[in-house]
């Protein structure tokens, strides 16, 4: 992923097969972390707060974390470093909390853990036309992405659509 940090690619994909996902996860979140930039961590599936003390716990930076969280219940009190989204089905609000983490938060990292959760609320043709919005606005501002998927079925036609936007498919599912 050297190519990713020095940003020659901008955009990877990374398929995670369900029973190493927390395991290959916190990998990718160490090394997200020992890079030193602003991450946006968009958790689909986990609440914020799981989310951070994970982090926490591994030794990880929390700081340089500023979360957007589609898992815990509306209405809660967002804490400083979250953005409280609601959930999964607000993809308007959603995108646009994204953006704000880029433009007002400084983050120059996108995590998305993890894109394929959103097939839960939304038809699969829903779920890719955010993705690539979502894929565009990165690029847009110039902000690298990391989508992580745990697809369902090993030959997935979403993921093989995301992977259609992104620079690099890294799939961890494959021998």
């Amino acid at each position: 992923m050297e190519d990713f940090w020095q940003g020659q690619v901008a955009i990877v994909l990374l398929v995670l097969p369900r029973e190493q996902y927390h395991e290959r996860l916190r990998d990718v979140v160490s090394a997200v972390a020992a890079r030193g930039e602003k991450v946006c961590y968009v958790t689909l599936n986990r609440s914020y707060a799981k989310v951070r003390e994970e982090i926490s716990a591994a030794g990880g930076a929390v700081g340089q974390f500023f979360f957007l969280d589609t898992a815990t219940p509306f209405g809660s009190r967002a804490p400083e470093d979250c953005i409280l989204v609601g959930d999964a089905h607000a993809l308007t609000e959603l995108g646009l909390a994204v953006t704000s983490a880029i433009e007002e938060r400084g983050c120059s990292i996108a995590l998305f853990d993890a894109v394929s959760t959103l097939q839960v609320y939304h038809p699969a043709n829903v779920v890719l036309m955010f993705v690539h919005a979502t894929i565009t606005k990165l690029r847009g501002h110039g902000t690298k992405g990391l989508l992580i998927m745990v697809p369902e079925q090993r030959d997935s036609p979403l993921v093989k659509d995301v992977a259609m936007f992104s620079d690099r498919v890294m799939d961890f599912t494959v021998g």
